[in-house]
């Protein structure tokens, strides 16, 4: 066991989990969109629906082991978390330049303070114990 699991690890597993939720949600309904023929014909939408719903749903059942593996303290659940973290901060970045500055500083406030989360204070503790 862990230990005495930080507040801050908790927020990030449960923003984790509410993504992850959507990631199900979105694509179990862009699979069942193929069986609406006016999304079909009418948009021009194909099999690239039903595609996108299966990666969609895999990314969620993913998303929800990583978020189990922080709140049991995993160091690869983090460093998973923290790798698209700066793969998101880097995306803030790129939305800043390229003129999408509301986007850009709430993605880029949202990587710093995930990475702060799980690498500061009690949550360093906490995944040294694991």
């Amino acid at each position: 066991m862990a230990g005495q699991r930080p507040g801050g690890v908790t927020l990030v597993a449960v923003i984790i989990w509410i993504w992850a939720l959507l990631d199900v949600v979105f694509g179990v309904l862009s699979v069942l969109a193929l069986w609406i023929p006016a999304i079909i014909i009418d948009l021009g939408w194909g099999l690239g629906v039903l595609w996108n719903g299966i990666v969609s749903i895999v990314f969620g059942v993913i998303g929800f082991l990583i978020a189990g593996g922080l709140l049991r303290g995993s160091r690869l659940a983090r460093a998973l978390v923290t790798i698209w973290l700066v793969l998101s901060l880097i995306g803030a970045v790129v939305a800043l330049v390229n003129g999408s500055v509301l986007a850009g500083v709430i993605s880029l406030v949202v990587a710093i303070l995930g990475i702060l989360l799980l690498w500061a204070g009690k949550a360093a503790r906490f995944f040294s114990r694991a």
